[in-house]
Parts: structure tokens; sequence; C-alpha cells
């Protein structure tokens, strides 16, 4: 029983070495293992978050790209609107402008022509009786003596 308990140490003192180194050797290489599955996973996930901080980036300068173009579209439309509206303010301005000049040259015309057949009717009805009457009352005094 005591050689048997002794064997029975032995073996275990050996199976515990064994058993010890074992894991000793497995707890390095499993350390090893572990330390090159974590750089790995470390490594993929700074790939991953480099990769998706990329694509963010370049997410958000297509956005901004895309804004700043529909900005310049909108200013640029705006800017057409606003010519487009000053082109026909400026083109009413000058239609009116050519309207009120030829209205007023109407007006002129017509105060002229008036003015001329106000002369004429006066000249007509005030001198040429009188000159004519005039004349002949004349010539009747000149014929007289």
């Amino acid at each position: 029983m005591s050689k048997r308990k002794c064997l029975s140490l032995e073996d275990r003192v050996k199976v515990v070495r064994l058993l010890e180194s074992g894991r000793s050797s497995r707890d390095i290489a499993s350390e090893f293992g572990v330390g090159i599955i974590i750089i790995i996973i470390i490594i993929i996930i700074i790939i991953i978050i480099i990769i998706i901080i990329i694509i963010i980036i370049i997410i958000i300068i297509i956005i901004i790209i895309i804004i700043i173009i529909i900005i310049i579209i909108i200013i640029i439309i705006i800017t057409i609107i606003i010519m487009i509206i000053i082109i026909i303010i400026i083109i009413i301005i000058i239609i009116i402008i050519i309207i009120i000049i030829i209205i007023i040259i109407i007006i002129i015309i017509i105060i002229i022509i008036i003015i001329i057949i106000i002369i004429i009717i006066i000249i007509i009805i005030i001198t040429p009786p009188s000159s004519l009457h005039h004349h002949h009352h004349h010539n009747q005094h000149h014929h007289h003596p």
C-alpha cells in the first residue's frame, strides 16, 4: 500500500509536473495566441474604425459638396431670377419713359396745333374783317378826295 502510495504519489507528482509544464507551455502558447488574436482583433477594429471614419469623412465631404452645389445652383437661379426681374423692370421703366415721352410729344403737338388753330381762328376772326374793312375804308377814303 505504502509502495503503491509512493508510486501513486510519484506518478501524481510527475503528472502534476507534466500538467504544470504542459499548462505553462499551453499558457505561454495560449497567451501568445491570445496576444496575437487580441492584436489582430485590435488591428481589425482599428482598420474598421479608420474605414468607418474615412467613409464618414467621404460622406460628409460628399454632403458638403452637394450642399455647396445646391447653394451655388440656388444662388445662380436667384441671380438669374433677380437679373430677369431687373431686366423686366428696366424694360418696363424704358417702355413707361417712352410712353410718357410719346404722350408728352403728342400733348405738345396737340397744344401747338391747338395754339396754331386758335391763332389762325383769332387772325381769321379779328384781323381780316378789320384789316379788310380798314383797307376798304382807306381805299374808299383815298378814292373819295
